[in-house]
């Protein structure tokens, strides 16, 4: 399970280059983080979700399974405020 995260993480580091590449070239606001992390957290949340929901938790304690299960929600939360704020934000107003 970590290590299909550790393949996520850096598929997000490949994107989150490109993007920041491509936007300071262009001399546009940069958005490579922000789907770098998009990318990530998203990921990260699928997979967290789906060893969830498979079982692969069963066998430890409750404790392990809460902070399953709380890493499934925060990177839901943190993946919809990326997409909310960053992909759907606006750009910064020049003073």
């Amino acid at each position: 399970m970590f290590v299909r995260m550790l393949g996520w993480a850096y598929l997000a580091l490949c994107v989150g280059y490109y993007f920041g590449l491509r936007a300071s070239l262009e001399g546009r606001r940069m958005m490579g983080p922000i789907w770098m992390g998009l990318v990530s957290n998203e990921g990260a949340c699928v997979y967290l979700l789906y060893y969830g929901a498979t079982g692969a938790w069963a066998q430890w304690g409750g404790f392990v399974q809460f902070i399953g299960w709380g890493s499934v929600v925060a990177t839901a939360l943190i993946t919809a405020g990326l997409f909310r704020f960053g992909v759907q934000g606006h750009e910064p107003v020049a003073s």
